[in-house]
């Protein structure tokens, strides 16, 4: 019988009966017959009001948590709210300053890993500050690639597209990495046409060309005017010795840009595909426009030589290399071709 049934009993008992319980020798020990039949019981009371407290203050420490954590999670949202209000305001180096503070308490919250990481990227793109940029480079990585920790992180292709750029961005002997985290960013579908930029650069670093043009050109069927991307796949059917559709899109290049250091490079290359078909004229032609536009140009002078001493003129073929080593102390391919006699 538990505590409530006996306390019920005892008090039918009284009701019933109507009479006080006495002794066997006939002394009353009691006018309350509901306090005498109690007493036994008060230890069995008290350890119900005992649990009573307990769970009382069990709901009291679990309502105060919960209270909390609506709290924090309030003031989470607040915290992300305002470094989301600073992101769109590219106040790249607040939301650096912020997100590593936040992250000294946090240091595994993956929304400020992720505001952390890519404000360091963005920051370190204008940098010319060489060890500055490394080190914007480096927190990049690191901080993004703790992300990986968290489960079903919503912004994840968003996380390997920056970390696939910081790590082509680190340099060469990254590009695996870097190829590794852009192909990632795709099958998560986003897709960003700069991802085939970068994928046809890397491509083109390792020789695999034509895997290269394929990439720049897709990004070409997006792109209107873009001579860099122009002279980039010309150059890869260089490497694979196409120089016809070099030709093509040297030209095609040509008539996109007004930068006179990139319309030196276009004009650079069509000096060598005519000096390889041994075009005479077209090589000259091309000559003259780099002295025009650049009189002090090494390259076309050198490459005059290299015309010159095809021709078997090599009194006309050195005095280009002179010039080209007067013009450029430091250029390589001249002084070489002077110390052979």
């Amino acid at each position: 019988m538990n505590t409530r049934q006996m306390i019920v009993a005892a008090g039918n008992c009284r009701t019933k009966t109507g009479l006080q319980p006495t002794l066997f020798i006939g002394t009353t020990v009691s006018t309350d017959f509901y306090a005498y039949k109690v007493k036994p019981s008060r230890k069995r009371l008290r350890k119900l009001l005992f649990f009573f407290a307990i769970a009382a203050i069990s709901f009291g420490v679990i309502a105060g948590i919960f209270s909390l954590s609506t709290f924090i999670s309030k003031k989470s949202q607040q915290t992300i709210s305002v470094i989301t209000s600073l992101w769109e305001k590219k106040a790249y180096s607040e939301v650096l300053e912020t997100t590593t503070g936040l992250l000294v308490k946090d240091p595994l919250n993956p929304f400020l890993l992720m505001y952390n990481g890519f404000a360091s990227f963005y920051l370190s793109i204008p940098e010319y500050d060489i060890q500055k940029k490394a080190v914007y480079m480096q927190n990049t990585i690191r901080t993004l690639r703790k992300i990986f920790l968290a489960d079903k992180f919503p912004y994840l292709a968003e996380v390997y597209y920056i970390l696939g750029k910081a790590y082509f961005f680190t340099g060469p002997f990254y590009y695996d990495l870097s190829l590794k985290y852009l192909n990632e960013a795709l099958a998560l579908q986003f897709n960003s046409l700069d991802i085939y930029e970068y994928r046809g650069l890397i491509q083109a670093y390792y020789k695999k060309y034509n895997e290269s043009i394929a990439d720049y050109l897709l990004v070409l069927d997006k792109k209107n005017n873009s001579p860099e991307l122009l002279y980039a796949i010309a150059q890869c059917y260089l490497n694979l010795n196409d120089t016809t559709t070099a030709e093509e899109y040297l030209l095609k290049a040509e008539t996109q840009t007004t930068d006179v250091f990139s319309l030196e490079q276009i004009y650079l290359s069509l000096a060598d595909i005519y000096l390889q078909k041994k075009d005479t004229e077209k090589f000259f032609t091309i000559i003259e426009k780099i002295k025009k536009s650049n009189p002090e140009s090494a390259e076309a002078y050198y490459r005059e030589g290299l015309y010159y001493s095809m021709q078997g003129d090599i009194i006309r073929a050195r005095a280009a290399w002179r010039k080209a080593l007067n013009l450029d102390p430091m250029h390589k391919e001249a002084r070489q071709k002077l110390a052979n006699r």
